[in-house]
């Protein structure tokens, strides 16, 4: 998300400057998180770039998706991407004989175990407006 957040602030608003797209996207990547209590978490902890933000939300992510009683384990991405790059580069035919891996941990879109966000079968949220809604028009006064 955090990958497709940065390229639509560059594509969206490309007479920004380089700082300014930054900030964008940091705002944009932190009210779209799900579940709110991850969001929170994440604001709480006043990333100061999109990076930090990520790198906040993946960690606490790990911990909100412990059952009570464990402890936090490190993460396995770097195994798990190894796999995932030696699933997609393999031929087709392959490919279709097996699934490609699953991830172990909880999704932050639905809660559920097994499965990342970006392969979620649950649907994705609606975004949230930064501003509250009501007569705001955006003129000033």
């Amino acid at each position: 998300m955090a990958a497709d957040v940065r390229l639509h602030t560059r594509q969206g608003y490309p007479s920004f400057g380089a700082a300014e797209q930054k900030e964008l996207a940091l705002h944009a990547f932190l009210q779209a998180l799900t579940p709110e209590r991850l969001r929170q978490h994440v604001i709480l902890a006043t990333p100061r770039s999109l990076d930090e933000a990520l790198k906040e939300a993946e960690s606490a992510e790990d911990v909100l998706c412990l059952a009570p009683g464990q402890t936090a384990r490190p993460r396995e991405v770097d195994c798990y991407e190894e796999e995932e790059v030696r699933w997609a580069r393999s031929p087709p035919q392959q490919r279709r004989q097996r699934p490609p891996p699953v991830r172990h941990g909880c999704c932050y879109r639905c809660d559920e175990p097994g499965h990342l966000a970006c392969v979620c079968p649950a649907p994705a949220p609606k975004p949230q407006s930064p501003w509250p809604s009501g007569s705001n028009t955006g003129t000033a006064l």
